[in-house]
């Protein structure tokens, strides 16, 4: 399933606040194009990749990790939470249209209004890391 472009932004966002490419083999990396958005790739291995629109089998060379970050799963964002110290406190779906994340990490800090799960944990990793406060 390709990520919507709005979360693709959120992710390179991540990784222009530090976030690291991950490349072991089964994870989702993206990059963007300038006038033509963005595509999604899967790994192989840490030096192969398939493309998720064409099916092409490309390499991905070590000058090119700069254009590159990773798209990371719910259960990937949920572990890099925890790593970082913060407690999930609660998730709700409020009225059947909204996600609500509240983290506790020296303080309670609620996420509101993520339309996906993935947004609204996306939006908790921005803050994690527009903060410094990851481990």
């Amino acid at each position: 399933m390709w990520t919507k472009s709005p979360l693709l932004k959120k992710f390179e966002k991540l990784k222009e606040l530090g976030f690291p490419l991950i490349r072991e083999a089964g994870t989702k990396i993206s990059r963007g194009y300038a006038d033509l958005g963005y595509e999604e790739f899967l790994l192989l291995n840490e030096d192969q990749m398939i493309s998720l629109f064409s099916g092409k089998v490309s390499s991905l060379p070590s000058d090119h990790h700069q254009y590159f970050f990773t798209v990371l799963s719910i259960d990937d964002m949920t572990e890099v939470l925890v790593r970082a110290g913060a407690d999930i406190v609660s998730l709700q779906y409020v009225d059947q249209r909204k996600w609500s994340l509240t983290l506790s990490k020296n303080k309670v800090e609620s996420i509101h209004g993520g339309n996906s799960l993935e947004e609204v944990f996306t939006t908790a990793l921005l803050k994690l890391y527009e903060l410094k406060s990851y481990a």
